[in-house]
């Protein structure tokens, strides 16, 4: 008889009655995932029960105040619990507690750490207003960039824009990762993964810079805005901002100083 199932009332589903749903396969549909309810076990139940009595009666005969949990009730077994095993009472007398806290600046912490500051995205603004200003030039000169002073003189400022926002960015992260209530690691040893790319991890912690860090930084930011792809109005898709790389190079010279 016990290896045989049996289902009585399975119709109806308490409200109160937990449910995880966990996928069974790809996709989002009803039909793709299997709802599971958890129970809690009937003799780690009585055990936990026994741990907390005997912490009770421990603090009673130091003459110590007891801590008293906060307890729920749960009705196993309807009007005969003792149907539902040997340890129902236990079970029913589950301890309940605060769920666990978002805690956004730990979240933080972490996601820099692990992730980087996702420092291609970030820029994005900075990188489509270069992209922007190069296209109207390219445009207005008949596919070739003016390399008169102003023109070259606004190019230098749109550039230090997108230098000055990545460095802002990682002192600011830097600034996050070394305080240590944000922090379960040590901050004094990594406050990035070593799995990121050196040039990003050098950007959040200045205590990995040494002295060729200016000119690699600068190279870095050269590389985001020639590999980087806008949008124009009025145009179907992405386009390439159209660096060579002689213009990457001679734009880099220019960064260069930004990181001193």
């Amino acid at each position: 008889m016990l290896l045989e199932g049996a289902e009585h009332g399975t119709h109806f589903v308490d409200a109160r009655l937990r449910q995880v749903l966990l996928p069974t396969a790809d996709g989002i549909d009803d039909e793709n995932y299997v709802a599971l309810t958890p129970l809690n076990a009937a003799g780690l139940s009585a055990l936990i029960g026994q741990r907390v009595e005997a912490d009770i009666e421990q603090k009673k005969a130091r003459n110590e105040k007891p801590h008293y949990r906060n307890r729920a009730l749960l009705g196993y077994g309807g009007s005969n619990p003792q149907n539902v095993g040997r340890w129902v009472r236990a079970m029913g007398r589950a301890m309940v507690f605060d769920a666990p806290q978002e805690q956004p600046a730990v979240r933080k912490a972490y996601a820099i750490f692990y992730k980087g500051l996702q420092l291609r995205d970030q820029l994005k603004p900075q990188l489509d207003a270069y992209a922007q200003w190069r296209h109207k030039e390219l445009l207005v000169n008949q596919g070739r960039m003016n390399g008169d002073l102003a023109s070259r003189s606004q190019e230098a400022a749109l550039l230090t824009d997108i230098a000055n926002r990545a460095l802002a960015l990682g002192r600011a992260a830097e600034a996050h990762q070394l305080q240590p209530k944000n922090w379960a690691l040590d901050p004094e040893v990594e406050l990035t993964s070593d799995k990121l790319a050196s040039i990003e991890r050098e950007i959040v912690d200045t205590r990995l810079r040494d002295g060729t860090f200016n000119k690699r930084f600068a190279l870095w930011v050269a590389g985001l805005v020639k590999s980087h792809l806008y949008h124009p109005p009025g145009e179907p898709g992405l386009i390439s901002v159209g660096l060579s790389d002689d213009d990457a190079a001679r734009l880099s010279t220019v960064i260069e100083g930004v990181a001193r």
